[in-house]
C-alpha cells in the first residue's frame, strides 16, 4: 500500500511532488505519477529528513506556515489516496493551527533555534524548539524561561507568555570513538500567545480591545437588516430591497467604554450570493492593560453574557491594539480560552421549537432600559459576587460536558451560600450574636452549681458561626420567587417548608459526611434543585441590574426548561406577555426548522 521514499527523491519543485504534511512522525508527499495514478508515499520524519528538507528548501508553505495538525483527525486514509483529495477548506482551517520559524528570545536572551508552534484542542500552544544548545537545555529543563519570541519568515512576530517546559530531549554523535553531546529538542507549552508586526513583552500595553464572542449577535440583541418592512416581498421575488444599516450600542462603564456592534456579512460562492451577520465588541478600558491583565478583565465581561444566557460564553477572536506613532499596532491574541464555543446550545435546531420561538429566552443587552446601570452593577458587585459565580460557572461548565452528579448539587449550595454572603449585614449579625451572648453569660453567672470555669469554656468557645445555611436557603428562594410572584414570607414559608427541610438536610448529609442523617432527595429531585438555584440566581441578579419584569416573564416563560423547573419545584405558573418586540419581531420570520423537508 505505501512505498518508502528516499529524501533525495524530493526536490523544492511543488509542480512536479506538490507540497507534504509532516504528521505524527510520518511525512507525507505527493511524488512523480505512476502508470495508473498518483500515489501518496509516507517516510518517517527523523531528525536527518528534517534537515535535508530545511537544507533542500523544499516549500512548506505560504509564510512558513504549515497547514496540517488535523489531517489524522479527518480519518482520512492515506494510502494509495492523493494529498489534494484533503481540500482547500481543510487546508485553510489548518492555517491557522501551525506555524513554523526562528526562536529569536528566551527571556532575555539572544538564541537562534528552529522551531514549529501548533494548537491543540485546549488551544494551548505546543512550542517544539530543534538544535539547543547543552546550556539550554539544562536550562530549561530547571524551569528557567518562561517567555519566547518566534520570528517568522513573513516577518511577523509569535510572543509566547507563560510558559512551561514539557520535556527536554538531547540528540548525540560519536567523534573519535566517543559518544558526545549534538543537540537538543524542547518542547513548552502556553495559553498566552501574541501575534504581531513586532515582539512584545509582559511590560507592553494595549489601550483598546477588539473581540468576538459566542452567538454574539443573538446576545447584543441588534439587526443590521430591515428584515421584516418587505418581507412578502421578498418571498413573492419581487421589489427586494433590504435597508441596511451597522448597528451599535454604546456605554461609558466604571471598567471602561464598550460599543457592541452588528453589522452586515457578505458571502458569495459560484451560484450563490447571501447576506450574514457578523458583530464586534470594542473595549476601551479605563487603564491600559498589560498582556497578564487581560485575560482576568475579560472573565468579568464573558460572566456578565453567562447570566443573560444561561450557559457558558467564550470569547472566540481577540485583538489588542497600542497607540504608538505613526499608526496604531494591532495584535492577535491566540489561546485566550481553551476552547472556542460558536453558538449557544438554546438556539440548536432539535426538537420541536423554531429557533425563532428559541431566541425568545435568551436575554440580550438591548433588552437593559438602562445598560451602563446593568453593568456597572455587574462590575461593581463582581467581587462580592465572585464565590457566587464561580460556583454558578461550575453548574454551567457541568451542564455544558452533559455531566451530572452529585457535585452539580453541591455548586448549587455554595451559589446559595456566595450569594447570601454578598448581601449579608455580618457586622449586624456579629453584633446581634455579641449582644445575646453575653445576656446569656449573664444568666449562667447568677444561676447556682456553675462553676467559674464552666462559664470560661463557654465564652471562650461560643463564637459566631456565619450566617445560617437554613436562613441563607430560605432567603434566596423567597428573594428569586418574588421576583416572579407576589407572596408573603410567611406564607411561602409555609408552602415550601418540606422543600427547604430536604435542601438542608442533604446539603448537611454531603458536606459533611454525617452517618446520623440519611438523603432525603431522589437523585431527579436533587438535580432539579441545582437547576433551580441556577435559574434564581440569574433571576435575582438579572432583576438587580434593572431589567423589566415584564422582559424576565418573556425570556424564562419562553424556556421549556425554566417553565418546567419552576412548577414542578415551587409551584409558579408563569403568565408570560404576548407582546414580541425589537430583535425577536425583527428576526421572527428567520429562523432554522428542525423539521426536515
Amino acid at each position: 500500500g505505501t512505498r518508502e521514499v528516499r529524501t533525495q527523491q524530493l526536490s523544492d519543485d511543488p509542480g512536479r511532488h506538490g507540497r507534504f504534511a509532516a504528521v505524527d512522525g510520518w511525512v507525507y508527499t505527493r511524488p512523480c505519477k505512476t502508470e495508473n495514478q498518483d500515489v501518496l508515499l509516507r517516510v518517517p520524519k527523523t531528525s536527518y529528513f528534517r534537515t535535508r528538507y530545511r537544507e533542500m528548501s523544499i516549500p512548506m508553505a505560504p509564510s512558513s506556515e504549515i497547514f496540517i495538525d488535523d489531517i489524522l483527525k479527518k480519518s482520512l486514509i492515506f494510502k494509495e489516496k492523493r494529498l489534494d483529495l484533503i481540500g482547500r477548506n481543510i487546508m485553510s482551517e489548518m492555517l491557522k493551527k501551525w506555524y513554523s520559524g526562528k526562536v529569536c528570545l528566551l527571556n532575555d536572551t539572544e538564541v537562534d533555534f528552529d522551531a514549529e508552534i501548533q494548537f491543540n484542542e485546549y488551544h494551548q500552544g505546543i512550542i517544539t524548539i530543534y538544535g539547543v544548545t547543552r546550556e539550554i537545555l539544562l536550562n530549561a529543563e530547571h524551569g528557567v524561561y518562561n517567555s519566547a519570541i518566534m520570528l517568522l519568515k513573513n516577518k511577523k512576530y509569535i510572543s509566547i507568555f507563560d510558559l512551561y517546559v514539557k520535556k527536554g530531549s538531547a540528540n548525540s554523535k560519536i567523534i573519535d570513538g566517543e559518544t558526545v553531546f549534538d543537540c537538543g529538542t524542547i518542547t513548552a507549552v502556553s495559553s498566552i500567545i501574541l501575534k504581531g508586526n513586532r515582539p512584545y513583552s509582559t511590560k507592553d500595553t494595549f489601550q483598546e480591545l477588539f473581540m468576538e464572542i459566542t452567538d454574539g449577535c443573538e446576545l447584543i440583541g441588534l439587526c443590521p437588516y430591515d428584515l421584516s418592512k418587505n418581507y412578502l416581498d421578498i418571498m413573492m421575488y419581487k421589489n427586494i430591497e433590504i435597508p441596511i444599516q451597522r448597528s451599535m450600542i454604546y456605554v461609558n462603564t466604571v471598567e471602561g467604554e464598550f460599543r457592541f456592534s452588528v453589522y452586515p456579512e457578505y458571502k458569495c460562492s459560484k451560484d450563490s450570493f447571501s447576506l450574514g451577520f457578523a458583530h464586534k465588541i470594542q473595549f476601551k478600558p479605563q487603564k491600559a492593560l498589560r498582556v497578564t491583565e487581560i485575560r482576568e478583565t475579560l472573565i468579568k465581561l464573558t460572566s456578565f453574557f453567562t447570566i443573560l444566557c444561561g450557559e457558558t460564553v467564550t470569547i472566540n477572536k481577540l485583538s489588542g491594539m497600542e497607540q504608538v506613532n505613526p499608526k496604531p499596532e494591532i495584535a492577535d491574541f491566540i489561546g485566550i480560552c481553551n476552547y472556542e464555543k460558536d453558538k449557544l446550545n438554546a438556539l440548536d435546531n432539535s426538537g420541536i421549537d423554531t429557533t425563532s420561538f428559541k431566541r425568545l429566552s435568551i436575554f440580550k443587552i438591548s433588552d437593559f432600559s438602562d445598560l451602563e446601570k446593568a453593568m456597572n452593577f455587574w462590575f461593581e458587585h463582581y467581587e462580592n459576587l465572585y464565590n457566587a459565580q464561580k460556583a454558578y460557572s461550575r453548574i454551567l461548565l457541568d451542564e455544558e460536558l452533559k455531566v451530572v452528579s452529585v457535585n452539580k448539587f453541591l455548586a448549587a449550595m455554595q451559589l446559595i451560600e456566595g450569594y447570601s454572603q454578598a448581601y449579608a449585614d455580618e457586622k449586624k449579625e456579629i453584633e446581634d450574636f455579641e449582644k445575646w451572648k453575653a445576656d446569656f453569660l449573664l444568666k449562667l453567672d447568677r444561676m447556682e452549681n456553675i462553676k467559674e470555669e464552666d462559664i470560661e469554656i463557654i465564652r471562650d468557645g461560643l463564637g459566631f458561626s456565619g450566617i445560617s445555611f437554613r436562613k441563607a436557603v430560605k432567603e434566596f428562594f423567597y428573594a428569586g420567587s418574588s421576583c416572579i410572584e407576589t407572596m408573603s414570607k410567611t406564607a411561602f414559608f409555609q408552602k415550601h417548608n418540606t422543600l427547604i427541610d430536604n435542601i438542608v438536610n442533604d446539603r448537611n448529609f454531603y458536606t459533611h459526611s454525617s452517618n446520623r442523617i440519611t438523603v432525603r432527595l431522589d437523585f431527579n429531585e436533587m438535580i432539579n434543585v441545582a437547576t433551580i438555584c441556577k435559574e434564581l440566581f440569574r433571576v435575582l441578579v438579572l432583576n438587580d441590574m434593572g431589567i423589566a419584569q415584564s422582559v424576565l416573564l418573556q425570556r424564562f416563560g419562553h424556556s421549556r426548561l425554566s417553565v418546567a423547573i419552576f412548577e414542578r419545584i415551587l409551584g409558579i405558573k408563569w403568565c408570560v406577555p404576548e407582546d414580541i418586540c425589537g430583535y425577536d419581531k425583527t428576526m421572527w420570520n428567520f429562523f432554522d426548522s428542525s423539521i426536515s423537508d
